[in-house]
């Protein structure tokens, strides 16, 4: 009887550990768009700076697992990415013309992404 358990059980245990590895992860959320200043028209030079407040990003043991902030112009496709401070602020530099639009979103350790928030340059 014991011989018919055993593979019983392991075919039961090799479906649920399976089964975890297909579980589909949840995307982190987005930056806090609240916690970003507005964003300034372009400077003489064509850039603008994304400057987050404290808590625009989520705060990581930043000793030894950085989290950045990805600053994606979706009108010319460049981008930057920058280490968020310990605690959570965050400043980018990106060239921009008026009316572009910036997609900001946070990259973990893990390499996993946030959902992005949208920030519009101004006029």
């Amino acid at each position: 009887m014991h011989e018919r358990i055993i593979p019983s059980l392991a075919l039961v245990l090799a479906l649920l550990c399976g089964g975890c590895m297909n579980t589909p992860t949840i995307p982190a959320p987005p930056p806090a768009q609240d916690r970003f200043y507005a964003l300034p028209a372009p400077d003489v030079d064509g850039f603008v700076t994304v400057e987050g407040q404290p808590g625009a990003f989520p705060t990581w043991d930043l000793e030894a697992n950085r989290v950045y902030g990805l600053v994606l112009n979706l009108d010319t496709h460049r981008g930057v990415i920058e280490p968020v401070e310990n605690d959570g602020s965050f400043m980018a530099r990106i060239e921009a013309q008026s009316g572009h639009r910036l997609n900001v979103r946070t990259r973990f350790p893990d390499g996993t992404e946030s959902f992005p928030i949208e920030l519009v340059v101004p006029y």
